[in-house]
């Protein structure tokens, strides 16, 4: 978010990850296999505090280490924590809430993809768009797909702002 001058970035990781971790529990408890939540790339040792409760983390050595050295071990699950996230007026159509939010088209879709498992990609795809969910697998032009990949890990929000103020992309990692 900082690097698009949407917001600070405070909250926004963990929110996105609690919420995350929540409907993977909650879906996951109608299924006869257990679905882990992966908390990846921790990238400060107070994230191990504010995202306890997560299935799993990945912690770059660095960060493990500098949490071992500092917090006491005793965690609290956090699961029903709310964090802040601070945006900046630019992100007022960004959709940025869709990274913690699910709405009944996503849900409808998990139920579709259960009762069913694609056998291709593109029937995927196809079952995606036609349960309303085009903005997580949008249909890109041979430009756009060239401009995701010179933008690097973290694409440039101003090409995709009106796509995503459309909804007809999923905000990108801001």
């Amino acid at each position: 978010m900082i690097n698009n001058k949407l917001g600070d970035g405070s909250g926004a990781g963990e929110m996105a990850v609690i919420s995350s971790q929540n409907w993977a529990t909650g879906l996951s408890s109608k299924n006869p296999w257990p679905t882990k939540q992966i908390a990846a790339s921790l990238r400060n040792y107070s994230q191990l505090e504010l995202l306890a409760g997560t299935d799993v983390f990945t912690i770059p050595p660095k960060v493990a280490s500098a949490g071992r050295k500092s917090l006491s071990g005793k965690f609290v699950p956090r699961l029903h924590e709310n964090y802040e996230v601070s945006m900046y007026s630019s992100a007022k159509d960004a959709h940025i809430e869709k990274f913690w939010t699910v709405n009944d088209n996503v849900l409808n879709l998990a139920e579709r993809l259960s009762s069913k498992i694609p056998a291709t990609s593109a029937e995927f795809v196809r079952i995606a768009h036609e349960e309303g969910c085009e903005d997580m697998f949008p249909s890109l032009t041979r430009e756009e797909k060239s401009l995701i990949s010179s933008d690097g890990k973290i694409p440039v929000f101003s090409r995709w702002a009106n796509k995503i103020k459309e909804v007809r992309l999923l905000p990108i990692h801001c």
